[in-house]
């Protein structure tokens, strides 16, 4: 019979540690692996010679967030190839932001503004509340189309317009921020 742990410690903080204090901010491919390194080494020595599942969560503002949204498979491969012996990474959590850029900095931040006041309109939003619900109507009753239900709500549309704008951003500016923010 095997043992297994599972630990859902495994929190990876990109602008804060574990333990409250505050730390160097995850601001590349290299840092994220070295602090993913670390959680996951903490979690299997607390598991004692046990196998672990981690579910981990990510959390806090990084400048990979967009990267992070745009390529799960890239996250899931850098996470289990620093896993250490033992430890299967079970489910991976986003609860990351990209960091704030001051309006009027760039072009890029200009867009991302109008984006961001869109929402900010509710005429806007009650319109596209109405329309997202007609579509949620036209779908089979189930467990997706009451989830897809409880995104159409003001807060559910701020959700969903936080990660388009990480998706749109990571497309229009691509691998050249990343490749800044590994230097």
């Amino acid at each position: 019979m095997s043992r297994t742990a599972r630990s859902r410690a495994s929190s990876i903080a990109p602008s804060t540690c574990c333990a409250g204090r505050r730390s160097r901010s995850i601001d590349g491919a290299a840092a994220l692996r070295e602090r993913a390194a670390a959680a996951l080494a903490t979690a299997a020595t607390a598991a004692e010679d046990r196998l672990l599942a981690a579910r981990v969560t990510l959390a806090g503002e990084t400048p990979l967030h967009p990267r992070l949204l745009a390529d799960a498979a890239w996250l899931d491969a850098e996470l289990r190839q620093v896993a250490p012996d033992g430890v299967w990474i079970e489910r991976v959590r986003l609860r990351t932001a990209a960091p704030r850029r001051a309006p009027g900095e760039d072009a890029l931040s200009t867009l991302l503004a109008a984006f961001d006041d869109a929402l900010d309109e509710p005429a806007l939003v009650a319109e596209m509340e109405k329309e997202l619900n007609a579509l949620v109507d036209r779908l089979p009753h189930g467990a997706e189309a009451a989830e897809l239900r409880d995104l159409v709500t003001g807060a559910g549309l701020a959700a969903l317009a936080a990660e388009a704008r990480a998706l749109v951003s990571h497309r229009l500016v691509g691998d050249a921020a990343e490749d800044d923010a590994t230097a």
